[in-house]
């Protein structure tokens, strides 16, 4: 045969489902070896159920014969919800159903949008989801240029101006995977007006925007206005929905929004149909919705608290708060033998504590610059699993 397209021929599994992929081959050792379970830490999927209310909605909709083919870029019903939802939570004012398209869960809204820039340049914060740095950027031919935060996981904006004179886009992702970083008004606004400036596109993945904690308030650069800005947001965190791969992207640029919808249909030909009317149903009940995101966001933040408050007391781990997400992102650079080098050296941590039986993510997979750091899901982690992976982490690296 040919050769197919050397994007293609060269796409990677992403680092962290090969991680998980490795680490369950590994579970039957360690299990036959301790007669104990490993503790997950490496798949930000999570262990709520999806809500009654929209299951029941799904039900509901193929009963009433939602089952035929979707309209291009999302059913009324669907984008009427989510104009609401824009107006109600994110605060973003006169939008229309032409503003919207309904994706096959945000990685295809991501997607769509890199497809806008294929073979172009673009730019991003690292550490960055390693999705975006090791399949998705790669498979469309794009450069991607890494701007480092600062230690705390802050913005330093000097370093922002030079890279935006000279890319398409800005991959912007608030809350933060992994960081679990929240940036706030003043940093989000600062950078969408930067984008704009320099017409750049910025494109801000907000599959967290419900999880934030201790006061934090989310801010999507749409609410600031502009037409540079594309919005891509989920249903897979908010509402425990990661297997129904539920998805849309928001932008205010028509070329832009007819595009996406043109894509959508030549890639998946839509969303399931009865799919977007649970959609709708999840947006549009928003007491009970409420409710669901509540309970999640509390359960969550148990999770932080003790696995934060566990891992800071452990000498040698340098560890920012995170204020959203589900994540944390530990510096472990002190404990990693000055004699180690190379790839010894980036999975130290990661081999040492998954031979005591915790699972986790090396750094490396998340940027240039995240070599000695790990990344810790506690979205699938209950707290009774929490206090045994700590115990095992102090005995790993004590």
């Amino acid at each position: 045969m040919r050769s197919f397209s050397p994007e293609f021929e060269q796409l990677k599994m992403p680092p962290i489902v090969a991680v998980s992929e490795m680490v369950r081959q590994r579970e039957e050792e360690f299990l036959a070896r301790t007669g104990e379970k490993l503790v997950h830490f490496e798949r930000g999927d999570v262990d709520f159920e999806t809500p009654v209310y929209i299951s029941r909605a799904l039900t509901e909709a193929v009963e009433q014969g939602n089952t035929r083919y979707p309209r291009p870029g999302g059913i009324a019903e669907f984008k009427q919800a989510v104009m609401r939802k824009m107006c109600d939570y994110n605060g973003v004012e006169g939008l229309s159903a032409d503003n919207i398209v309904c994706t096959n869960g945000s990685q295809e809204a991501l997607g769509l949008c890199l497809q806008l820039f294929r073979g172009g340049h673009g730019a991003g914060f690292t550490p960055c989801w390693s999705c975006v740095l090791g399949t998705l950027t790669p498979f469309y031919g794009i450069d991607f240029t890494q701007i480092p935060l600062a230690g705390d996981f802050s913005i330093d904006f000097r370093q922002i101006e030079d890279v935006l004179a000279r890319v398409d886009f800005f991959y912007f992702n608030n809350p933060g995977n992994p960081t679990g970083r929240v940036f706030n008004g003043e940093e989000v606004s600062k950078l969408s007006e930067l984008c704009r400036r320099h017409e750049v596109c910025l494109i801000s993945d907000e599959a967290y925007e419900y999880i934030v904690y201790d006061g934090s308030r989310h801010v999507s650069p749409l609410a600031l206005g502009g037409e540079h800005v594309i919005g891509i947001h989920s249903f897979s965190k908010t509402y425990a929905m990661t297997g129904w791969r539920l998805g849309y992207t928001v932008s205010r640029n028509d070329k832009v929004n007819r595009l996406l919808t043109l894509g959508n249909f030549a890639q998946t030909a839509g969303v399931t149909t009865f799919l977007q009317h649970a959609a709708a149903a999840a947006l549009n009940d928003t007491e009970t919705g409420a409710e669901s995101i509540r309970g999640m966001v509390m359960e969550y933040r148990k999770r932080r608290d003790l696995l934060y408050e566990g891992l800071s007391a452990i000498n040698g781990i340098r560890l920012a708060k995170p204020g959203g997400a589900f994540y944390l992102f530990p510096d472990c650079s002190e404990l990693i033998p000055d004699q180690c080098t190379g790839d010894e050296r980036e999975t130290y941590i990661f081999r040492r504590l998954l031979d005591h039986g915790v699972a986790v993510v090396p750094g490396k997979s998340f940027g240039t610059g995240c070599e000695e750091y790990v990344r810790l899901a506690y979205s699938c982690t209950p707290l009774p699993a929490i206090e045994t992976a700590l115990k095992r982490i102090r005995t790993a690296l004590g």
